[in-house]
């Protein structure tokens, strides 16, 4: 299978937001939104972002549905999403061919890393561990300046967060 890579972000673009797991509040979205604002970028919400059923955003099937409707949205170029233990419920339900036909950068972490690799070994897509909407309630100048070197830069730059330390010295093979 070939590597499906998204492409890279430009300022303006947007993302959307998505619950596929746990629930969320609209309280818990205004500092993710506003800092994705104030980065650049639009942000759209899912349909059923904030549908709550035993804690978790709605039920498998609007979860899904946002879910695929997000990928096939052309004017989304990044799904952002949290975690929680029931992402693996979409996996059946995700149109992997659309995601071939409309790749996006697609970045979560913890949890939300049964849909990562899912997504890339059914697709091919290129996903990204890393960011969530949670990420960003607290997001540090050295995390903004990674989001946008491995989103929206090609070059391959790596940003130290502070000179290397030696923990514990001697030599390995």
């Amino acid at each position: 299978m070939n590597l499906i890579k998204p492409k890279k972000l430009l300022p303006g673009a947007t993302v959307g937001i998505l619950a596929p797991s746990l629930g969320v509040r609209p309280e818990d979205m205004e500092i993710p939104i506003r800092t994705l604002q104030s980065m650049g970028f639009r942000v759209r919400l899912s349909r059923h972002l904030y549908s709550m059923t035993d804690g978790y955003a709605g039920g498998v099937e609007e979860r899904a549905q946002d879910w695929n409707d997000m990928i096939a949205d052309a004017e989304v170029d990044m799904l952002l999403f949290g975690g929680g233990e029931v992402s693996n419920q979409l996996l059946p339900y995700i149109d992997y061919d659309n995601m071939r036909r409309h790749p996006k950068i697609i970045c979560s972490y913890s949890d939300s890393t049964t849909l990562l690799n899912a997504i890339h070994c059914r697709s091919g897509l290129v996903t990204f561990y890393g960011a969530s909407p949670r990420t960003f309630r607290a997001l540090t100048d050295y995390n903004r300046q990674a989001l946008r070197n491995a989103l929206m830069r090609t070059d391959g730059t790596y940003t130290r967060s502070g000179p290397w330390k030696t923990i514990c010295p001697g030599a390995c093979e």
